[in-house]
This record gives C-alpha cells, sequence and structure tokens, in this order.
C-alpha cells in the first residue's frame, strides 16, 4: 500500500495464503489478488495487528467489500479466523 510518499506493507488479516512456491496456487492467488486491488485502487484498512516483521496485519476493504472474505469464498486463501477482528478503519 502507499500513502502519500511512504510505503506500507500489508499482510491480510485471518487468513493463510499458499506460498509462491506452491505451484500453481500461490501464482493464482497472487494474480487474483492483483486483480482485486489494483494499482492505484482506493481501499479501507480495518488493523488488527503488526506482525513479527512489522508488516500491517490488516482487512482491506473496497467499496465496503472485504478483499479478505472475498479471497476466502472464492478459494483462493483459507480462513484462520471465523470472524475477523474489527477496529477503527484507518
Amino acid at each position: 500500500m502507499r500513502t502519500g510518499n511512504k510505503t506500507v506493507t500489508v499482510r491480510l488479516a485471518c487468513i493463510d495464503a499458499p506460498e509462491m512456491k506452491q505451484n500453481p496456487w500461490g501464482q493464482q492467488s497472487s494474480a487474483r489478488l492483483k486483480q482485486l486491488l489494483p494499482v492505484g485502487q482506493a481501499i479501507t484498512l480495518r488493523p488488527v495487528e503488526t506482525d513479527k516483521y512489522k508488516r500491517l496485519v490488516a482487512e482491506v476493504f473496497v467499496e465496503n467489500r472485504s478483499v479478505n472474505v472475498s479471497m476466502v469464498q472464492e478459494g483462493q486463501y483459507e480462513s484462520l479466523s471465523p470472524v475477523p477482528q474489527r477496529l477503527p478503519t484507518i
């Protein structure tokens, strides 16, 4: 994610994505996420935490639709939590 002149790495909360080396699922999942979140797409984040790699872990929304939930519903990711924690939008 880019905000102003700052780039922030965001990890999608409450999901387990395939690794890129897990062919073909990693590449398919990445390609679908890029379709849902093209460069320049306006998003809303609901932060959950910062992980050990200093990445923001968040639920990502496009026009009030959770990208995290969409990816799980489409079978791209596996859910790690039945209900993501809801925190204030940034």
